[in-house]
């Protein structure tokens, strides 16, 4: 995204989702490291989803950036 100058809204219409699409998918991104090793040691051959999106996003606060946007953190 930073290397080729994209934009959340550039990055949407490349993948036909919307910029909020985008920004819960980065978002993902902000969460603690050893919780994204534990999410990814778990591997995608399950059944049923054992975490979903809406799950990871109720442990997410929102908070103001530094450039003015809506960001979240994860709670503590």
């Amino acid at each position: 995204m930073e290397l080729e100058g994209l934009s959340r809204a550039d990055l949407a219409r490349r993948f036909g989702c919307s910029r909020a699409r985008v920004t819960q998918k980065l978002n993902l991104l902000n969460l603690p490291r050893d919780l994204l090793l534990e999410i990814e040691a778990m591997g995608d051959y399950w059944e049923r989803r054992l975490v979903t999106e809406r799950s990871l996003r109720k442990m997410c606060t929102p908070v103001q950036g530094n450039s003015g946007e809506n960001v979240k953190t994860v709670k503590a």
